[in-house]
């Protein structure tokens, strides 16, 4: 999603490679999540899985000195994973793991790029002959999950689900999409829970054509720089404003100050009292 926060900041990660990638403790809880939850459906050892969870956990917060609530997002997430095929069969009924982490590269019609990305998770409904692909996410609490979600969000299961059904030529209409929430709050009720997406017809000519329009930009070279969402502009701008006013708030004292705005634009000049 970093090309619908900013593409020019797309183009200095992911083109120029002029910015390093810092992973943070969110990144890290994440992979340690996705990497139990599908070991745990594959395996089938929730309770080795659960005990790995909180003793990994432990030692990377006593290491990087993690000591508030970070400290206890294990707790609900390992229950999340002793929990998680019961959770399934009482969501689906009878299912069977098809794939974890599928591998996805495949050809973007009259582009040279490649769509790549990797499924989660891959189940099959043998009773009701259908397929069911999910997204592992990793959230404070489902609820305020879903109010923050967007079309851009949900886009990623639509993209997985039309490039899974052309790689391996199945029908659309046989395959569902579902973000699978674990919950880290340690006050968690309720730490598994299934968001279904809709990916019919529309949607998926709708995601496509956000691709289509990414890649066009990406091809004629047009890097727009999203202002509102460049953190260091914005902080950058904050210290000036603050500067500025301090400025101010000194001239004022000394009587000697002149403040003009031009085009929206503050401007302070300085002229001495005769």
């Amino acid at each position: 999603m970093d090309w619908k926060t900013c593409s020019h900041y797309f183009k200095l990660v992911h083109m120029l490679k002029e910015r390093v990638y810092e992973p943070s403790i969110y990144t890290h809880w994440g992979h340690l999540i996705h990497s139990l939850v599908q070991k745990t459906l594959t395996d089938g050892n929730a309770k080795e899985n659960a005990t790995k969870l909180i003793k990994t956990w432990q030692r990377f917060c006593k290491f990087y000195k993690f000591c508030n609530d970070e400290a206890y997002w294990a707790i609900p997430s390992a229950i999340a994973i002793r929990t998680i095929n019961d959770k399934l069969f009482e969501k689906f009924g009878k299912f069977e793991v098809l794939k974890t982490e599928e591998k996805l590269l495949l050809p973007i019609e009259g582009f040279l790029q490649k769509f790549k990305g990797y499924v989660d998770l891959i189940i099959s409904l043998p009773e009701e002959n259908k397929i069911i692909i999910a997204d592992i996410k990793s959230c404070n609490s489902t609820y305020f999950f879903e109010k923050y979600r967007d079309k851009f969000k949900d886009y990623q299961l639509t993209l997985y689900k039309h490039f899974y059904c052309q790689k391996h030529n199945i029908d659309p209409k046989t395959v569902e999409t579902y973000f699978i929430t674990i919950e880290r709050n340690r006050r968690s009720k309720k730490p598994v829970s299934f968001v279904r997406v809709t990916s019919g017809p529309k949607k998926v000519k709708n995601a496509l054509e956000w691709i289509y329009e990414a890649l066009g930009a990406i091809d004629r070279g047009t890097w727009i720089k999203n202002r509102a969402n460049c953190f260091r502009s914005r902080g950058s701008r904050k210290k000036e404003i603050q500067r500025m006013f301090d400025r101010v708030s000194n001239s004022i004292s000394n009587n000697n100050f002149m403040v003009s705005i031009r085009s929206a634009f503050i401007d302070i000049s300085f002229e001495n009292s005769p």
